[in-house]
């Protein structure tokens, strides 16, 4: 790792990282995230207060850092107060948030209609698939009268013949 300039606290958390087993990425990054919040400090971020820690966690939350970077830092300035600093207590004032969830697209019964009056005639057993909804369906052949027509949606990646809804 490329060193600008290297304070004692700086070597010494290069150090730490070192004895933990950090790799050279992780590094770079903590280093990164300690010196943002020097900069934001404007002094050495090891004489950090709980009051200053907690107004930069809402100017992270104000500059609209997203949660993973955000959590990142929050990471490395764990690791810098328990770890270089030996301030333990710093770690009750720090808080990771949470990214929030997306929900999956789901179809009405119309657009399921839609999607079925598309599909080919009957012939042999297709799949056809809606990569943008997740859609699976199945259209059976002649020779399979008897099955009905299916939908499926994958399921955390699996599929089997439980998660098939018949419409």
């Amino acid at each position: 790792m490329t060193e600008e300039r290297t304070t004692p606290l700086r070597g010494r958390m290069i150090e730490d990282m070192r004895i933990r087993g950090l790799g050279d990425k992780s590094q770079q990054a903590h280093i990164r995230a300690v010196k943002n919040f020097a900069a934001f400090l404007g002094h050495s971020p090891d004489t950090a207060t709980p009051e200053e820690l907690r107004a930069y966690q809402l100017h992270m939350t104000d500059t609209e850092v997203t949660p993973s970077v955000y959590n990142g830092r929050i990471t490395a300035l764990r690791f810098f107060f328990g770890m270089t600093c030996g301030r333990d207590e710093m770690k009750r004032y720090m808080q990771f948030r949470t990214e929030p969830r997306k929900l999956p697209a789901v179809l009405s019964a119309e657009e399921v209609s839609e999607l079925l009056a598309v599909a080919p005639g009957p012939g042999l057993w297709e799949k056809h698939t809606a990569p943008s909804f997740g859609l699976a369906i199945y259209r059976y052949g002649p020779n399979s009268a008897t099955r009905p027509r299916t939908t499926s949606r994958k399921a955390a990646g699996r599929s089997s013949s439980r998660s098939r809804a018949a419409l």
